[in-house]
């Protein structure tokens, strides 16, 4: 220390700040960036009591979904890695967490989180005794942080008004309003959660274990000031965090991703249906999954009631909307850029150069606008309308309302089960009573779930759904023209068809999807996977009365030929590939495995005494005219359920 102090107590501030904390001050910031002010401090049992885990302190009516995106407490974690494996087994041995890194987040009156703070107010003032000045800057009337002031040192802060100025960083203290201010922990959330089980088994323990606690704010997320967020800030510091440490995995990759307008657009659409209601078991939240940690999770459905999930859905986009490739136009098309060209333009930047990931700053809060108010609508139509994800949607709320009168006539079980679900998590085996778990079971059994609509809940069916729907936006004005009006008729032309339950043409049963769509039971999902069923789907618009639909709408609009024929000629070469592609399969099939096949007994010997002889084009002769036989069953079948002569379906009209 450069200049001895004394402890005099400073003038004591005109608001509630009734609640003190004391430590060591500090502001981190390079040459560009947002500055973050910190305090270094300890805490004991009780002043602990005052933090608080995202979850806890963001109630699900209070916030929009951005906001409550963090990874929730895994509570096995807590009891069996932490607290079994690392403080019960500390005889001997020396045991220390690193600080837990501490947001403040300041909240409204009605007990909303604030974006920005309205004003900040810096003062000097001397101490009611003595000689020494206070530095005291004021935000709004949450929290307050005073330093005193010295005349030499290294320490400085740079203020709004008097420029630098050194600090004695040591005897700062953060007064703060315990009724409009939060420390929420950002990194170290289940080492807080361990402290505070850890306490629980060894409350004696409590008067002996202090902890290390680093309080952050964004002191320039002020109204006048610009773009800077305070929870955006908490956000980027979640992340940055934690990417440095234990890698933010699952869905939260996507979900905290700012440089993905994939990302923005799933948060979004969650965030349009979180608002929909006040009780999350209502919310339509239930059929995205969007808080698995699993990376192997987050690309399947998990819950029997989810339609999709956050990962699936943002992958689905890249693939298709946001395609970074020159050769569509998808993200132009859809978000209509041009009509804000001027705007997206003014800082020299073309709209052309506009991609998934690449886009300036400046441009992010329009295009993010045009998100919301070009894609969310049609994509909540692609989601929630057809009659395959309407059925599990039905069934979810008519499950829930019987579980929750067993709630409220308090059958055992169902409290526990209507709670977890409420905090859009999973009844637990290993946390919960054998009650619990079989509450849950019977709400699962409730819930619509086949073989039919579970070929709709897959990722290579989404991204097939999608790249049919863009496909068409992306071929002529006029479907692009009107994109919602389109998204309605491409949806219910698909249920004569695509997501008839009586047709099942999705099944692995169906012949002509093995070696395509399927390899075995498992779901093709290669690049030639992905194409067969994105070639599956678009065929079945040979169906005259799925074709109907579309072909009907477009006849509703002016100078339609040109629109009508590239219609057409998409369905066209969508079932010659897809055909193609069934031949090509079967044969190579047959001549790899033609020694496991079960062909008859003379065929098979047919075969073996070429073989021995190494006459090897005779039998690739004799497997093409048996695999000819095959394919021809398999299209057969094909154009049945398409509704179609087989004639039909192997003509070619399209070279």
């Amino acid at each position: 220390m450069s200049e001895e102090f004394g402890y005099e107590e400073a003038y004591e501030p005109e608001m509630e700040l009734s609640k003190t904390v004391r430590g060591s001050f500090g502001s981190f910031h390079t040459k560009d960036s947002y500055p973050v002010n910190y305090l270094l401090t300890g805490m004991n049992h009780k002043d602990l009591e005052s933090l608080e885990v995202a979850a806890e302190a963001f109630e699900f009516d209070q916030v929009n979904f951005d906001e409550m995106v963090q990874r929730e407490i895994d509570v096995k974690r807590v009891n069996k890695e932490i607290v079994a494996q690392y403080l019960e087994k500390g005889r001997n041995s020396a045991l220390f967490f690193p600080p837990l890194i501490v947001s403040i987040v300041a909240f409204n009156d009605d007990e909303k989180p604030l974006h920005k703070y309205e004003n900040c107010i810096e003062e000097l003032k001397k101490a009611n005794k003595g000689s020494n000045e206070f530095f005291y800057k004021t935000w709004d009337r949450h929290f307050q942080i005073e330093v005193p002031k010295i005349t030499t040192g290294f320490d400085f802060y740079c203020s709004d008004n008097f420029g630098e100025i050194r600090i004695f960083k040591h005897a700062a203290k953060l007064n703060f309003d315990p009724n409009l201010v939060k420390f929420v922990v950002i990194d170290g959330q289940h080492r807080f959660k361990a402290i505070q089980e850890y306490w629980r088994r060894y409350p004696e323990q409590k008067k002996f274990l202090n902890v290390p606690v680093c309080i952050c704010f964004s002191p320039k997320a002020i109204e006048k000031n610009g773009p800077e967020d305070i929870l955006d800030t908490l956000r980027n510091m979640f992340v940055t965090i934690n990417n440095t440490g234990k890698k933010v995995s699952g869905h939260y990759i996507d979900l905290l991703n700012d440089n993905s307008l994939a990302s923005q657009a799933v948060r979004t659409l969650a965030n349009k249906w979180k608002k929909q209601t006040l009780d999350a078991t209502q919310s339509q939240l239930q059929f995205l999954e969007w808080n698995q940690r699993s990376d192997s999770k987050a690309r399947r459905v998990n819950r029997v009631q989810s339609i999709t999930t956050v990962s699936m859905l943002c992958e689905a986009l890249r693939q298709t909307v946001f395609l970074n490739d020159k050769d569509h136009d998808t993200l132009q098309n859809i978000l209509c850029l041009t009509e804000k060209k001027e705007e997206l333009e003014s800082e020299g930047d073309s709209i052309h150069s506009i991609r998934e990931n690449e886009y300036s700053h400046f441009q992010k809060d329009i295009i993010y606008s045009l998100i919301e108010n070009k894609l969310i609508e049609p994509l909540e139509l692609l989601l929630t309308v057809p009659s395959v994800y309407d059925e599990k949607i039905r069934s979810y709320y008519s499950a829930l309302d019987i579980c929750k009168d067993k709630e409220r006539n308090a059958e055992p079980g169902f409290p526990t089960f209507i709670n977890e679900l409420s905090k859009f998590n999973d009844v637990d085996r290993e946390l919960h009573d054998e009650q619990s778990v079989s509450a849950s079971k019977y709400f699962a059994s409730l819930i619509a779930d086949n073989e039919h609509l579970e070929n709709y809940t897959r990722l290579v069916f989404l991204q097939a759904y999608f790249s049919c729907w863009t496909k068409l936006l992306d071929s002529h004005s006029i479907f692009r023209g009107d994109v919602l009006g389109f998204t309605k008729v491409f949806v219910h032309s698909l249920e004569e068809l695509a997501f008839n339950k009586k047709k099942m043409i999705f099944s692995k049963s169906r012949l002509f999807n093995q070696f395509t769509l399927y390899k075995g039971n498992k779901p093709n999902t290669t690049k030639f996977g992905k194409e067969c069923w994105g070639e599956l789907l678009m065929l079945t618009y040979i169906n005259v009365d799925q074709q109907s639909h579309v072909r009907n709408w477009l006849l509703s609009k002016t100078d339609s030929q040109g629109a009508l024929n590239i219609f057409t000629k998409i369905i066209e070469e969508s079932k010659l590939s897809f055909i193609d592609k069934v031949k090509q399969e079967v044969l190579k099939d047959n001549l790899k495995n033609w020694r496991l096949k079960d062909f008859p007994l003379g065929f098979r010997r047919e075969l073996e005494n070429l073989d021995s002889k190494g006459e090897h084009s005779e039998i690739n002769k004799k497997l093409e005219e048996e695999s000819k036989a095959q394919i021809d069953t398999r299209l057969e079948l094909l154009s049945n359920i398409l509704g179609i002569k087989t004639s039909d379906l192997m003509e070619r009209t399209v070279d």
